[in-house]
């Protein structure tokens, strides 16, 4: 049973209709595409300076952002298929960054970052 089912039973809300399982397969194929992306568009946002949680935030944000126009590019934003979306490409982005671009979204970071050429405070 799918955790917004269950969710819905709960609080007493009908639950969604079933999706097909074509399309919510090519959603996820696609939100995993978009995930493979996120870390250097990220990485434009992000500044090198930023405490980390900053930096998760951020990509947290910027994730169920592009998880919006991931579902509504492949069909309609229900919360089902937003959440579906926003969980693969979040996890897919943080996993894609660790394993592949970080070495590269650092550089990116550094040469975006908006403290360049200023004295350091203090």
């Amino acid at each position: 049973m799918h955790l917004l089912t269950i969710a819905a039973e709960m609080f007493g809300a009908a639950p969604a209709p079933a999706e097909d399982t074509t399309t919510s397969q090519t959603l996820i194929m696609w939100s995993a595409l978009v995930a493979w992306a996120m870390p250097p568009a990220i990485a434009c946002i992000n500044q090198s300076y930023w405490p980390s949680i900053v930096k998760l935030v951020t990509t947290l944000a910027l994730s169920t952002g592009a998880a919006a126009g991931t579902a509504a590019l492949q069909g309609e934003i229900t919360p089902p298929r937003w959440v579906t979306s926003a969980l693969v490409i979040a996890t897919g982005a943080v996993l894609t960054y660790k394993t592949a671009w970080e070495r590269i979204a650092k550089q990116i970071e550094t040469a975006t970052d908006l403290r360049a050429g200023r004295p350091a405070a203090g």
